[in-house]
């Protein structure tokens, strides 16, 4: 818009500083609320991570050679860390909402509420209403360091509510960020399978969704409502979420074979293990494995 004769411009200019570089922050320090120390102010330029720290971080550029899944990969001690010995499973019919303080709803293996003990010790847990029955008896086999602990058991108003264990994040969302593959992490959800293989139980829409991790980085199955009764187990759940988490994220197409995108950065031992998986069973993965690994990705 032209500006009329005789009248004054009253726009400022922008010094160099503000084309340029930017002003030193040498001088300037600033006091944030809740802290009583000085913190002098940054500029951006300065935080920014050189190039080659960040192709270092970049886990597209990372191509793991092969993947140990052997049992012994991951000792009792780290298996179990942070996890205490689990007592039998109690069957309430109180209201668990008077034990419990809720916080949120969360995506964890299914629509879950997070909450947390009213009285000390306070106590992190998630709330799932079950669609079946429950009988504490059944539940004698779940106590395994790779599935989700069932604490409590409530029935009130005609709901069926369980109270487990808290985890932090599922595979799938782990697998949205760019970390390196961490083979171990198979290695312990087959151990998850195939103790619920020996106890007679298969999951039955076992996915990276139901994958679960703990705080100190445990992996657990969500099994409750999702488990029936079977005399064989099927290892194509185990090679999907093994393939999606060698290519990052992307399923397979349904009904294919389990196929390598670029099969010359893997082992042929590898791709044999999805070969296995893709029609066979659990146990032919176990029937199939060389010394020092399950699937040969080592």
């Amino acid at each position: 818009m032209s500006r009329e004769n005789g009248s004054r411009d009253t726009r400022k200019t922008r010094s160099p500083d503000v084309l340029g570089e930017p002003t030193s922050n040498d001088q300037r320090n600033t006091v944030f609320p809740g802290n009583l120390d000085v913190i002098k102010l940054q500029s951006l330029s300065s935080l920014e991570v050189p190039s080659a720290e960040r192709e270092k971080r970049d886990a597209s550029r990372y191509i793991p050679p092969k993947i140990p899944l052997e049992a012994i990969a991951l000792g009792p001690e780290r298996q179990t860390k942070g996890s205490k010995k689990r007592t039998s499973i109690n069957h309430c019919a109180e209201d668990p909402w008077d034990t419990y303080e809720s916080l949120r709803t969360l995506d964890r293996g299914g629509i879950v509420i997070a909450a947390y003990t009213r009285k000390a010790p306070v106590q992190m847990v998630v709330i799932k209403e079950l669609r079946s029955v429950l009988r504490t008896t059944e539940l004698e086999w779940s106590c395994h360091h790779n599935l989700v602990a069932c604490l409590q058991l409530y029935h009130f108003e005609e709901k069926r509510l369980a109270v487990m264990e808290y985890t932090v994040a599922t595979l799938q969302q782990v697998m949205a960020v760019p970390l390196e593959l961490e083979e171990i992490h198979i290695s312990a959800l087959f151990e998850g399978i195939r103790h619920l293989s020996r106890n007679g139980v298969v999951h039955s829409k076992l996915d990276t969704s139901k994958v679960l991790f703990t705080q100190d980085g445990c992996v657990k199955i969500a099994f409750l409502d999702d488990y029936q009764a079977s005399t064989s187990t099927h290892a194509r759940p185990l090679g999907i979420i093994a393939i999606e988490m060698m290519h990052k994220g992307i399923p397979p197409d349904r009904g294919n074979a389990l196929i390598l995108r670029h099969p010359d950065l893997w082992s042929a031992e590898a791709a044999n293990f999805l070969s296995v998986a893709s029609r066979g069973s659990l146990q032919d993965l176990i029937n199939v494995r060389h010394p020092g690994s399950l699937t040969g990705l080592c």
